[in-house]
């Protein structure tokens, strides 16, 4: 239950967030929606718990 509503407030912050966040990765400057940064930031998030659980079994 914890686990959805972590979910539902992390939907709600990336759709409330719409400007343009700038990135910089080694080398080059990247600028993207913010929207979209939040969404692949969580994700990978969610991966990596997903993973680590995975592996504790």
């Amino acid at each position: 239950m914890a686990g959805l509503v972590l979910a539902g407030l992390a939907v709600w912050f990336v759709l409330i967030n719409t400007r343009t966040a700038r990135i910089h990765f080694w080398i080059p400057w990247v600028d993207a929606p913010m929207w979209f940064v939040l969404a692949v930031t969580f994700l990978a998030g969610a991966v990596t718990a997903w993973l680590l659980g995975r592996r504790g079994k």
